[in-house]
């Protein structure tokens, strides 16, 4: 597997990819902050931020162990689940122990859905407009699955005001390559149009969800990462050949 440093071109293809995955919602106050699972700490800070903005009062982390870079969690916080991770980082930003939900189970992005949804209802919380907190490069997937999997709330997506080019010196905890955030960001472009395929059926198409079409640049700049073996080990596989799923082409 290729591990160089990604050139000044390729750098350029990573951001237009990211600019393409925010969705930049406008925030408003809601019933409930989500702070979707994974290794990164800056969502959880940026779950805290609209907190103290007064836009909800609780806010629900969800994410067990064992999901997508999950082997990457430093063991020497004394985390078990990426919950716990993230609401021990809310807690240290000053948001209080009461206003914090966590579902620890879910390992993949219907899990975080389908446990979440069953943790509000034995709560009785109510959850009809949402605010949700991620990484900025999967806000555009992160919606189109809780649109296809969730019914019913109205979803706003938010994510740390970080840049592209200093994403992983911040976030994942310093864990992650520039290379490998533009590997995870293609993973993540990548279910978008794979995803709400039939045999897959996990995401609502962009089209479904009135987005325009994907710009040229866009679909050139993909194609011309997944050419030099950018997300390579990212992409979902077409379970009879084995080889990555074909868009665009």
């Amino acid at each position: 597997m290729i591990k160089r440093t990604p050139t000044e071109h390729e750098e350029e293809y990573g951001q237009r990819i990211w600019d393409y995955m925010k969705l930049n919602h406008n925030l408003k106050r809601v019933d409930l902050i989500l702070g979707l699972g994974s290794i990164d700490l800056l969502p959880a800070r940026r779950a805290a931020e609209v907190y103290f903005k007064g836009l909800a009062k609780v806010i629900l982390f969800t994410g067990g162990s064992n999901g997508r870079n999950y082997e990457l969690l430093p063991n020497s916080r004394g985390d078990t689940t990426e919950a716990e991770m993230l609401a021990k980082e809310a807690m240290e930003h000053g948001i209080p122990k009461d206003a914090i939900l966590l579902e620890d189970k879910a390992k993949n992005s219907g899990e975080n859905v389908r446990f979440s949804q069953r943790l509000l209802k034995e709560r009785e919380i109510r959850h009809d407009k949402i605010i949700v907190s991620h990484m900025p490069s999967a806000e555009r997937r992160d919606y189109a699955t809780l649109m296809k999997q969730w019914k019913g709330p109205e979803f706003l997506m938010t994510s740390p005001n970080i840049g592209f080019r200093e994403y992983h010196i911040e976030g994942y905890q310093g864990l992650m390559s520039r290379r490998d955030l533009i590997n995870d960001m293609l993973g993540d472009f990548h279910r978008l149009f794979v995803f709400p395929r039939p045999e897959f059926g996990y995401l609502v198409s962009q089209e479904e969800l009135g987005f325009e079409a994907v710009p040229d640049n866009v679909k050139n700049t993909y194609l011309e990462l997944v050419k030099r073996w950018y997300g390579a080990d990212q992409l979902v596989r077409d379970k009879q050949t084995g080889k990555p799923c074909s868009i665009f082409e």
